[in-house]
């Protein structure tokens, strides 16, 4: 019978303190660490998230650089494209409506130095205000005007108004018969605190957003002292995640000017 209350009490014996504060302990030590573990896979699957945005968005802002900064020189004399640059901006000019000065002969001075209009075949597409230059293709010969007050498009030939007489004669040579008039823009890409911003003829808007402050936009020019030795260009865009710091992805590119190139 003792043998018997003796098993009995043993059966109601419980968990002493010490047991109780071990289990606690084990059981927080394993919370903890299973908590830490799903943490990590987590913060890891939102990094790469945010990579996988970014890589999309990047791809797609180096393919809009690239696409912009080619322009440069379109529609322009030789060498006449890029006007300026620094490390984390590019200026240049691009051709817009073009025309010619009417035909004729050898020695015609089809525009006199001193002339404040430009007799054109069509002044169809200009406006008050656009910026012009003037080129003999044959000679090389370049002016930079503006136009001043509305195109006459009734009159035979047409005539664009200047806001300054023209420097220079312009004369047709034996085999130089086409002087070029055209319209053109000047651009600039450059870094402007987290975004990559472009001007047109002085019009700001903003063309990528979130960019590295400081680092995220940068042209390497290959060494080139002066514009007209700008021949490519190397672009370097260094994207970033607003709310993840860890989220950078640099994207690269070249470009190589066909209207730079001697």
């Amino acid at each position: 019978m003792n043998i018997l209350k003796r098993i009995y009490r043993k059966e109601q014996d419980g968990v002493t303190l010490a047991e109780l504060l071990v289990g606690m302990t084990i059981s927080s030590v394993l919370l903890i660490a299973v908590f830490k573990i799903f943490t990590q896979q987590q913060t890891a699957f939102e990094n790469l998230n945010d990579r996988t945005l970014i890589r999309a968005k990047g791809r797609l802002a180096i393919k809009l650089l690239t696409k912009e900064i080619r322009m440069a020189g379109h529609g322009m004399p030789k060498n006449a494209g890029i006007v300026d640059f620094k490390t984390n901006s590019i200026t240049f000019q691009v051709g817009g409506t073009s025309t010619t000065t009417p035909p004729g002969s050898a020695a015609t001075k089809v525009i006199a130095g001193g002339a404040k209009s430009l007799n054109v075949v069509s002044a169809t597409g200009f406006a008050d205000g656009n910026n012009l230059v003037i080129n003999d293709p044959a000679i090389g010969t370049t002016e930079f005007v503006e136009i001043d007050g509305d195109p006459d498009t009734a009159s035979d030939p047409n005539t664009l108004p200047l806001d300054e007489a023209v420097v220079q004669d312009f004369v047709y040579g034996v085999n130089s018969k086409l002087v070029t008039v055209t319209s053109y823009s000047t651009i600039k890409i450059f870094l402007k605190n987290s975004n990559v911003v472009k001007t047109v003829d002085g019009q700001e808007v903003t063309v990528i957003q979130d960019v590295s402050s400081g680092d995220g936009l940068s042209f390497d020019f290959n060494g080139a002292a002066e514009t007209s030795a700008i021949e490519k260009v190397g672009i370097t865009l260094k994207l970033k995640d607003p709310d993840n710091t860890q989220a950078t992805i640099n994207f690269k590119s070249d470009i190589t000017f066909r209207n730079q190139r001697s």
